[in-house]
């Protein structure tokens, strides 16, 4: 596949590339090299964006690729939002060039323990998705592009609106390619004065001032003697009623000699435009986000048979004091030549100690409670006689007698018991 680098001139990284964290061995090898301790290492270099249809954290996954290594992906809205372009671009047989930015160190942590973290962050030049490519195809003939530029305003575009409102994006704002040619205008003078003539799909729709002509003139000249068209990226705004178009191109003087050394850079051929393309499967096995690492299956303990001794030996009770169940190990069925009688259930004698203080405790509250109620109403008793009511004298009598026996029959039968 050919690369393709996005249009643009600043080529600014404005956009924040994501997993960073889980790709340190990735980063370190397109660095080239190692950050030391405490180190900024910044890079500047260029990076490829592959759709990757096949990953299995995200149908819509665009990684971010630096020399051959996988060192993030674009965030789930971003690559959202750059797939159907993107995946233009790679339907087409064509790579997404573009500039990237990498920071990389290891940093001690506050206390100066401890092992070195690493700490990365990659960010890289996107602009709008409907700005990545152009709204036509390059001319079919031989042409070569211009270097981006600064922005020069196309004049008389006005007289051809039919034809660039055609090319107008519904975003309102695009890119478009344009053909630049030398034309030759007669004054009334007789003299005649050569222009830059813009042409879209060899449409005319505009020219050049005569003084911003005199900048592009020159390369188209030198364009025509090795027999390529000339051609520069434009950026066209309007709507329904208007439009107008800026050339955005470098002019003869700043045009640098590696692109008329190594031959002018030419714009791929694009599939039409879709809603889904069929793309090529590009997942490497280094997902968007960390792999869920399933726990390691371990064996089941072998069975007892096999780790007993030769000799048999007589089980072991094992008794636990904070249970009211022992805990009773089953010997190996070979082991036994005899049957074995296991006690059914077993109290611990702690468990018994604490049962029989609860009893006591609360036999002892009874009879307190019975020797408190008995005492009120042998007061009452005294009372009444005192007041002329033997009758209810003697009623509080007997009920003070029957809760004095309550409140010491249990001493009374355990003396009668022991005899």
């Amino acid at each position: 596949m050919t690369e393709y680098r996005l249009p643009g001139r600043d080529n600014w990284a404005n956009m924040e590339v994501v997993g960073e964290y889980y790709r340190e061995s990735e980063i370190i090898r397109a660095l080239g090299r190692k950050p030391r301790i405490d180190e900024d290492l910044i890079v500047n270099t260029d990076a490829l964006l592959v759709p990757e249809p096949d990953n299995p954290f995200g149908k819509k996954a665009i990684s971010v690729r630096i020399n051959g290594n996988v060192v993030g992906y674009l965030a789930t809205d971003d690559a959202e939002d750059y797939w159907n372009v993107i995946g233009r671009i790679t339907a087409s047989g064509h790579t997404a060039v573009t500039k990237a930015r990498i920071w990389a160190t290891y940093r001690r942590s506050w206390d100066g323990k401890g092992k070195p973290e690493f700490k990365a962050r990659i960010s890289i030049a996107l602009g709008e998705p409907h700005l990545l490519c152009a709204v036509n195809n390059p001319p079919a003939r031989p042409h070569g592009v211009l270097p981006w530029g600064n922005r020069y305003q196309v004049t008389k575009e006005q007289d051809h609106f039919d034809v660039l409102f055609n090319y107008v994006p519904t975003e309102g704002a695009g890119f478009v390619l344009v053909t630049l040619h030398r034309a030759t205008r007669t004054l009334k003078n007789g003299t005649e004065r050569q222009f830059v003539e813009v042409r879209v799909d060899g449409e005319r729709v505009g020219e050049m001032s005569p003084t911003t002509s005199q900048n592009f003139l020159p390369v188209i000249e030198h364009m025509d003697t090795i027999e390529l068209q000339t051609v520069a990226w434009a950026a066209i705004d309007g709507s329904s009623l208007a439009a107008q178009l800026v050339l955005l191109a470098a002019k003869s003087t700043e045009i640098p000699d590696e692109w008329l050394n190594e031959g002018p850079n030419q714009v791929p051929v694009f599939v039409e435009q879709s809603d889904h393309y069929e793309l090529p499967p590009a997942y490497t096995g280094q997902p968007g986000k960390p792999k869920k690492v399933k726990p390691k299956k371990t064996e089941a303990p072998r069975a007892v048979v096999e780790e007993q001794p030769s000799v048999p030996q007589k089980p072991t009770l094992v008794i636990d004091p904070g249970s009211h169940r022992p805990d009773l190990p089953q010997p190996p069925p070979q082991q036994q030549s005899a049957p074995q009688q296991w006690p059914q259930q077993t109290v611990s004698p702690r468990g018994a100690h604490q049962h029989h203080e609860l009893l006591d405790g609360l036999a002892l509250a009874g009879r307190l409670i019975a020797g408190l109620v008995a005492a009120v109403l042998l007061l009452v008793a005294i009372i009444l006689f005192t007041t002329g009511h033997p009758v209810g004298g003697v009623l509080c009598v007997l009920f003070t007698a029957g809760f004095i026996a309550l409140a010491f029959a249990p001493q009374i039968l355990n003396k009668f018991s022991k005899q």
